[in-house]
């Protein structure tokens, strides 16, 4: 495979090619189930819920969107923030542990909803109670009753004398799921069922073991094992694609990104050749169209327009 151009210059072709193919976008490479597809990705974009079955088919061979629900209904996949502000599915072994290695990234945003909102930890507390009483009682709920619930157990009272309720909401929702009370589950229509995450393989029994929350003992471990997830399900990748990638803090990547006969060798290592010069990072702007010289998954050339930049809604927290 050539080498790739500078990163102002067009992507070759080849590599384009060689990314869908590790994406799974082709027969040769697709996964045999909708489960294996999500845990090969790690996690696969998730924000808008009628796409969902789509992103998954399309890396399976046989797969039916009654897979999908399916999938979800059993609790193998679930949907959440465990990586940064953009919904992603994950399935349910990977969830714990990969939202408890990546949570210090939204520390700013914790600090900022308690400033702004008066979503702090006690607040949380009563929210968790509120949710898991009724979770207990009626199952999996739809969103709007448990806001409902949350407002009438007086938790989207004025603060500072400012109605903050809207905010509030969906402030409550993420947190009570970053920090791994609450997780998405089951659909029902145009959303997923908010359901208890308890139940979840816990963060202790992911692949990088105990400990990987940051400043922990596993966190190194984890960290590198999201670079090789990313690694083989996206490639050919280089260095210069961690700073752009979705997973872990934009600072020097683990030792097993940068030199790949570091990776553990319980696994066997992906026949991947990273360009030898820097490439174009991998594109991360949620499903718009790549730049000229790049192909789409059908083998069709890209439009030639360089594809804007997604505005603050699409991925941030607030």
């Amino acid at each position: 495979m050539p080498a790739a151009r500078a990163s102002s210059a067009t992507l070759p072709t080849e590599v384009s090619l060689a990314r869908i193919i590790s994406q799974g976008l082709i027969p040769a490479t697709a996964a045999p189930d909708i489960v294996a597809a999500v845990s090969r990705q790690l996690a696969i974009q998730g924000q808008q819920v009628s796409a969902v079955p789509h992103a998954l088919l399309v890396r399976t061979s046989e797969a039916t969107p009654a897979d999908v629900d399916a999938a979800f209904a059993r609790g193998d996949l679930v949907r959440s923030w465990p990586m940064r502000g953009t919904v992603h599915i994950t399935t349910a072994a990977d969830h714990h542990w990969l939202r408890a290695a990546l949570m210090h990234r939204t520390d700013a945003w914790v600090r900022r909803s308690e400033a702004d909102y008066g979503v702090d930890t006690a607040l949380c507390e009563r929210a968790a109670e509120v949710a898991l009483s009724l979770i207990e009682d009626q199952g999996a709920l739809t969103r709007s009753v448990l806001l409902a619930a949350w407002q009438e157990a007086g938790l989207m009272e004025a603060f500072r004398g400012e109605d903050v309720s809207a905010y509030r909401r969906r402030h409550l929702l993420v947190r009570l799921q970053r920090e791994g009370i609450l997780v998405q589950g089951p659909r029902s229509g145009n959303e997923h069922l908010v359901m208890d995450a308890r139940s979840l393989p816990d963060a202790d029994s992911g692949p990088a073991g105990a400990d990987v929350a940051h400043g922990g003992t596993g966190h190194r471990a984890a960290c590198a094992h999201i670079a090789h997830r990313y690694a083989t399900s996206h490639g050919p990748v280089g260095a210069e694609d961690w700073p752009a990638g979705p997973h872990c803090p934009r600072r020097r990547p683990p030792a097993p990104w940068r030199t790949p006969s570091s990776w553990g060798r319980s696994r066997p290592r992906p026949r991947l050749r990273a360009p030898t010069s820097r490439p174009e990072p991998v594109s991360r702007w949620c499903g718009r169209s790549p730049r000229a010289g790049r192909v789409d998954a059908c083998g069709r050339s890209a439009p030639v327009s360089r594809p804007r930049r997604p505005d603050c809604s699409t991925c941030a927290l607030t």
